[in-house]
Parts: C-alpha cells; structure tokens; sequence
C-alpha cells in the first residue's frame, strides 16, 4: 500500500473493495474504470485512507508498515535519471548519466544526482571530497534551471543526502534496496588502507 495510490482487492465471493488512501482523483477515477471492466456487476464498497474495517486489514495479513509519503500535486511523471558526479584531476567536474541505474551504481566515493521528479536528490558518497559536494548541488540547481519541462527550483527541492540516510522516497526510485549493501562493502577507508600497506616498501 501507498499512501498516494489507488488499491482494489477482491475475494473469492466476487465482492470488491476499492481503497482510496490520498491519491488523486485522476487515480481515482481510473480505479472505478478498471473495476467496471473487471467485474461489471461488481458494487465495490469504498474505503478511505483511515477507515479500513478489520476484515480489510485481515485480508491483508494485517495492518503493516506502508508508503505514507506523498508526492507534490501536479509534480510531472518523469522516468527517474541517475548522473555521476567526479572531480577530474583538472579540478572539473565531470558528470555521466548512469542508464538502467540498480543500487550498485551508487558510487560512495563520489556524488550521484537523482531526479527524482518530483525532487531532485543529490546523494553524497562516505568517500566524497567537499569540492564534489559543492559543485555537485550546483550542478542539480543548474539541472533544475535548464529543466525543459514546467518544473523550477520553486516547485521541485533539492534533497542533499549522506550515504546511509536515505529516505523510503528515493529507495523507492531503485528496481530493489537493501539497507545492508554497504555493510558487506568495505569501506573506503579500509581500501585506502590497503593500498598503502602495499605500497609500503618491504624490509
């Protein structure tokens, strides 16, 4: 479930219920739609966000955790975009658009920008340099700028993030999340380490 989502659920007596939650009456109405060609005798009973009855709930296996985060009224559906930000050794910053992006492509060494659509997140790696952070949200606010649809930096935030923190709203933008990638990932730190026991000279 989700909280700005349209839900139908039927049993095996044919009876449907039609779970509203806070979508948008676009939503809604494609909802009602799909239950009319679905089931054409069908009187669905609707049930808002708040008001479930317990069998609802039963049904489900019970009441659990779900999205209850919103998106912005009017935001635009756009295919979510994935750019990695490096500085280059000339100081430049370089940025590369990451197709079919998954969690892996999250490079915590650098900055990775995510559109979002509805907002735009700029993901700060562990091993990120400050002059990445910088030019990185500079960057996104230029993206914003240049933005070719109806969105601005009025209508669409800039959500800065740390490795670690991120919220259910962009794990939700990636095919699959697990919290415990990084934790089986050595560390940067640990891998700089590494290379300089290597480079040690050998008594």
């Amino acid at each position: 479930l989700a909280s700005d989502d349209v839900f139908i659920r039927g049993n095996t007596f044919g009876h449907l219920r039609l779970a509203w939650c806070r979508s948008f009456r676009l939503e809604k109405d494609m909802a009602a739609n799909i239950v009319a060609m679905i089931s054409p005798d069908a009187s669905p009973q609707i049930i808002d966000e708040g008001s479930e009855p317990a069998e609802f709930w039963a049904a489900l296996g019970g009441e659990g955790d779900y999205d209850r985060e919103l998106d912005p009224t009017g935001a635009p559906f756009l295919t979510p975009r994935l750019f990695h930000c490096r500085i280059l050794f000339n100081k430049r910053l370089r940025v590369e658009e990451v197709p079919h992006f998954e969690q892996e492509d999250l490079n915590v060494d650098d900055v990775m920008v995510l559109d979002g659509g509805d907002e735009i997140y700029v993901w700060i790696g562990n091993g990120a340099t400050e002059e990445e952070r910088t030019k990185s949200i500079d960057m996104a606010k230029q993206y914003i700028r240049t933005d070719p649809s109806e969105r601005n930096e009025d209508t669409v935030p800039i959500v800065i993030l740390k490795q670690g923190e991120e919220p259910r709203s962009f794990k939700r933008l990636f095919p699959a999340w697990d919290d415990g990638h990084w934790e089986s990932q050595p560390s940067y730190e640990s891998i700089r380490q590494q290379v300089l026991d290597q480079n040690q000279p050998k008594e």
